[in-house]
This record gives structure tokens, C-alpha cells and sequence, in this order.
């Protein structure tokens, strides 16, 4: 018996090809390859199959399309949820479907088509299919860890890089994850028996990319979990990187930040002079955690970040979390 075995994500995003026989020429490919995907682990198999099989060929609820799009896709991680869910305005008569490749990359054109088509097969005649854009959001850990020299086996790099890699690989799903601080800080306080205690904080950041030649001129993202009470205090739920826009004929570097009652201030720097505000450019929503930006002409990336209400984080519709060590400080005491 013969038979073919792929090389599953490693063969995922392959455009170049080249051929030993002569006379025999490449044609150039257009888009590279998607879709490759690894052997699908027992596991998976046994929490998959009763959904594929309560399904019985058709649609009625928001988990019955997820099945089939596993059914149909393979190598894709999706999360799928009804019109009357949708985040923050309901939609009723509709489906909404997001979904990555299982290693977290985002699917082409090609596939989100395909995901629609296939749903519309199964839908009812009322029910529209809708794909929705995965939103990548950075958790962002930063602070201090005390430890006792005395009682540190190793070094402190070496400490270090142990807290380095446990936040690298801390388990987070793709979607509809929680991230608890709790479960995350204890782990942390076990990682080693010189760890006396530590105060970090939490942000949630993601990043628009701009630059002369691709200007963003408004966006908008939807954190979806509830922000930090500002107390009306400017900058204590908002803030960003020092980035670039054009103004008034030129380029100048500013920064966001909240106003403190629900504005998105656009500020400069002014050196030896207090900052000044160029003007107010959109709007945070604290309740729902919405940031809305317009009326700019940003030509350089900007980093967003705020300041949740709480440090247990919710990723619900197409929410995509990922936790990142923002600068975390280790201090011998």
C-alpha cells in the first residue's frame, strides 16, 4: 500500500517554486498556499464528533454552523454566533462567522468566501451569513516581581527568561477565551521559590499600521470588555505611542488619550512648554469598551492601548487574544 503524507502548516504560505528539468519553466503563483493543516489529534476528534453528529445535515443554531465550517475547512479555528448576540447592536436574521488557521494566521479572501458559501448551503431561507474580520488583541502584562537573592537557585537572567517564557506559553485559546489574572499570577508565584510577591498591571493594546505610502485616516476597535472608571482624570484609561500625522500642511508627532468623560484627545508635546491639545478627534466608549478615531491623516503605526475595569479579560464574537510581556521588572529585596 502507498499513500501520500503532507507536511500539514509547514506547507502554508509556499509561493516560490523552482524545477531541475530543463525546458520546463515556472509559472508564477498569484497567491500562496493556505489551508495545510496537521493530523487532527484524538482529542479533538472526541470533542468535535458529537457536534457533527447532533447537527443531522442543517442549521439551526449558531454552534451547529461552527460544526460544519470544522466539518468543511480543515485547519481553521472559527467562532460563530447568532444576529441576536452581536456585539454592541443586534442583528437579528443573520449569522455571524470569524475564523483563523489553527496557527492563528488570517484566512484569505478565497476562504472566507468559501466559509460563507458552504454556510449559505445550510442556512435557512431567512438567515443571512456574515463574516466578520478577527480582532487580534495584545494583553499586555507589565510591573514588578520581588525576589529573594537568597533563595534563587540560578541566576537572575535565568529567572528571568523562566517568567519570559511562561508568559509566552500560557495557555490561551483562539476565541472565546478568559484570561484570568489570578490563575496567571499565582502560576507565576510557583515558578520559582525565590518569588516573594509581585504587582503587575494589565493593559490590552492593538496596533494600527500606517505610513506615508498606506495613510489610515480613521479606525475603530472594539475591546469589548468593559474600561477602567476614569473619575473624569485625562489619560487614565487611553493612551498610545508617540506617532506621526499630517497637520496643518506638515507632519507632527503626536499622542491619544482620553479626556477623561468620553473624548479622544490628540496631543503635542510641548518640550519645556505643558503638552497641548491639537483637538478632539473621537470618542471612547468606557461601558462597552469601543475606541473610535476619525478626521486624522496618520502616516506612522500607533500602538493603542487601555486600561481594563477588570483584570479578568473576556475574548467573546471576534475577539483574539494574545498575552505579551510589556516590561516586566525583577527586584531583589
Amino acid at each position: 500500500m502507498e499513500y501520500i503524507v503532507t507536511a500539514g502548516e509547514e506547507a502554508n504560505q509556499v509561493a516560490d517554486f523552482s524545477t531541475p528539468v530543463t525546458g520546463v519553466g515556472i509559472v508564477s503563483t498569484t497567491k500562496a498556499s493556505v489551508g495545510g493543516s496537521n493530523a487532527e489529534a484524538l482529542e479533538t476528534i472526541r470533542k468535535n464528533a458529537p457536534s457533527f453528529y447532533q447537527t443531522q445535515g442543517r442549521a439551526v443554531t449558531a454552534k451547529d454552523y461552527e460544526s460544519f465550517v470544522k466539518q468543511q475547512l480543515v485547519g481553521v479555528v472559527s467562532n460563530v454566533w447568532g444576529g441576536e448576540d452581536n456585539f454592541p447592536t443586534p442583528h437579528y436574521g443573520r449569522v455571524f462567522v470569524t475564523a483563523v488557521s489553527t496557527n492563528r494566521q488570517m484566512l484569505s479572501s478565497d476562504q472566507k468566501t468559501e466559509i460563507i458559501d458552504f454556510m449559505k448551503t445550510k442556512a435557512v431561507v431567512s438567515i443571512i451569513p456574515e463574516f466578520v474580520d478577527p480582532v487580534p488583541i495584545d494583553i499586555m502584562i507589565s510591573g514588578l516581581i520581588n525576589y529573594n537573592a537568597l533563595d534563587l537557585e540560578t541566576t537572575e537572567d535565568e529567572l528571568g527568561n523562566k517568567i519570559t517564557s511562561y508568559i509566552e506559553t500560557f495557555p490561551l485559546g483562539v476565541f472565546e477565551e478568559v484570561f484570568d489574572y489570578g490563575l496567571f499570577s499565582s502560576r507565576i508565584l510557583a515558578l520559582d521559590p525565590s518569588i516573594l510577591g509581585l504587582s503587575l498591571s494589565v493593559w490590552l493594546q492593538q496596533i494600527k499600521e500606517a505610513s506615508p505610502n498606506n495613510k489610515l485616516f480613521a479606525f475603530e476597535i472594539p475591546f469589548r470588555n468593559k474600561l477602567k472608571e476614569s473619575g473624569g482624570l485625562p489619560g487614565t484609561v487611553l493612551e498610545t505611542n508617540r506617532f506621526l500625522v499630517e497637520e496643518g500642511g506638515g507632519l507632527i508627532q503626536v499622542y491619544l488619550i482620553d479626556d477623561g468623560i468620553g473624548l479622544v484627545q490628540m496631543r503635542r508635546e510641548g518640550g519645556n512648554n505643558p503638552d497641548s491639545i491639537v483637538r478632539n478627534v473621537g470618542t471612547i466608549d468606557y461601558i462597552n469598551g469601543i475606541i473610535h478615531v476619525d478626521g486624522v491623516v496618520i502616516v506612522s503605526d500607533i500602538e493603542v492601548r487601555v486600561a481594563p475595569f477588570s483584570n479578568v479579560v473576556r475574548a467573546s464574537g471576534p475577539l483574539m487574544l494574545a498575552l505579551k510581556d510589556q516590561g516586566i521588572i525583577l527586584k531583589s529585596v
